[in-house]
């Protein structure tokens, strides 16, 4: 069995995911049905959605031997954190693309959820959630995320950095980012950078999880 299959069999998101995720596509569809034209609302929800959908969690499994099958195949520790990840992130981004696809057929343009700002902040927060969650547990990147920000909100720091700097309100809060005016250059870097930056880090973090479990 690939590491791809395996992880989707022992760590995709559970079923209340994809009911969530059908409901989310349903939302869009309604809207491309009514005509709704501009931004779509449907995007921001799957972005919360993705916040829990990719938070798999990974040491609380492996430390129950869930993950035995596929660390006896001697899978590279690169080809394991790619395959987690991609399974990890896989539903969320699977229901922006079709809601990007309905507002290009609707609209007969690129769609917001496919420029280039759009796809750097979904794969920046799935990846940053998908992280946070690997020595922490499931759900435990989206949890600590919406902490994050409501703490933030609450003490008007949140709009004080927005002001402040495009750049760290987007890395923070990357809904600051997703509407129809393009944010700008160095705040898509800075979110392709830390994407970038934030696989690495869960790639290693895993690697060090079988280092002990080896030792052990």
């Amino acid at each position: 069995m690939s590491a791809l299959r395996f992880f989707f069999v022992v760590s995709g998101p559970g079923a209340l995911y994809y009911v969530a995720a059908a409901g989310v596509v349903s939302f869009a569809v309604y809207l491309a049905v009514t005509g709704l034209s501009g931004f779509n609302p449907a995007l921001p929800i799957v972005l919360l959605l993705q916040l829990f959908a990719a938070s798999t969690g990974y040491r609380d499994k492996l430390r129950r031997g869930h993950f035995d099958p596929i660390l006896v195949a001697r899978a590279s520790f690169a080809s394991i954190a790619l395959s987690h990840w991609l399974i990890s992130i896989g539903l969320g981004v699977a229901a922006w693309l079709f809601v990007s696809a309905l507002d290009a057929i609707r609209e007969h343009a690129v769609p917001d959820g496919l420029t280039y700002t759009s796809i750097a902040l979904l794969l920046y927060t799935s990846t940053i959630v998908w992280l946070v969650s690997l020595p922490f547990g499931r759900h435990s990147g989206g949890v600590l995320w919406l902490v994050l920000l409501f703490g933030l909100a609450s003490t008007h720091q949140l709009q004080d950095l927005r002001a402040a700097s495009t750049i760290w309100a987007g890395l923070v809060c990357p809904l600051f980012l997703l509407g129809p005016s393009p944010p700008e250059p160095l705040a898509i870097l800075a979110l392709a950078v830390g994407t970038a930056v934030a696989w690495i880090a869960g790639a290693f973090v895993i690697r060090s999880f079988q280092a002990v479990l080896v030792e052990a």
